[in-house]
């Protein structure tokens, strides 16, 4: 299954056609200079490292353990990057660990990257590095269904808090589609308009949100309005 990518009297050579999509193994042969060609070389594999984003922003990476070193790998070590490059955590795996669940929030970084890198059990061999991998997460809003101004400070008021959230604008609209209430400053909504407590009912929020990548998008949703008795 090996085809000639090229022929060469250097000692390092780039394989511009290279993806993490597919499964590229590599061998070296040479010739000598009496015309004599070496028995085949060691096959091995680079480190292929992907990554899904879940829907509840953590992201899944996976990997193939590297083949090449002659004992094997000894450790690898993930790096996590934040947008500029910034290592933020790493984190060390042993074979034949292959996969893992970043569930750190790390808010401050909605883009992030991996690097992983296999260190051999042999002594002065070079360390292999796997491709760079970027990943984006999404804005994510929490927010309650309902909510009770009833002064007993437990859910007095109604607000949306974001992930990821740069900027956020909060409005308010009862069922015929009038404005209660506007907010950029993540103020929350207290059940009244201009001085007046509205009724029990379920009103309507929209949120239009810029997030830490300068994106702009726009969620709705609803919130039931409640008077508990203390």
């Amino acid at each position: 299954g090996f085809s000639v990518v090229t022929s060469t009297p250097d000692t390092l050579f780039t394989d511009v056609g290279y993806n993490n999509l597919n499964t590229f193994g590599y061998r070296i042969d040479y010739t000598d200079v009496c015309n004599l060609t070496s028995p085949p070389g060691i096959l091995f594999y680079p480190i292929q490292l992907n990554g899904t984003v879940n829907d509840d922003n953590t992201i899944q990476l996976t990997w193939n353990n590297y083949e090449g070193y002659r004992f094997g790998v000894f450790r690898y070590v993930l790096e996590k990057f934040d947008a500029d490059g910034v290592l933020i955590r790493q984190r060390n795996f042993y074979p034949p660990d292959s996969t893992w669940l970043d569930e750190f929030d790390d808010l401050g970084s909605q883009g992030v990257s991996y690097r992983l890198t296999a260190y051999p059990l042999e002594n002065n061999i070079q360390a292999s590095k796997s491709n760079p991998l970027y990943l984006e997460r999404r804005a994510r809003l929490i927010f309650p269904t309902a909510f009770s101004p009833n002064g007993d400070n437990l859910n007095d008021g109604f607000t949306v808090y974001g992930q990821f959230v740069r900027a956020m604008k909060l409005q308010i609209f009862d069922r015929w589609g009038e404005l209660l209430f506007s907010t950029e400053a993540s103020e929350p909504w207290d059940g009244t308009h201009r001085g007046q407590k509205m009724p029990e009912s379920v009103y309507v929020w929209k949120a239009s949100i810029t997030d830490l990548l300068g994106r702009s998008l726009t969620r709705t949703g609803s919130v039931a309005l409640l008077y508990t008795k203390n």
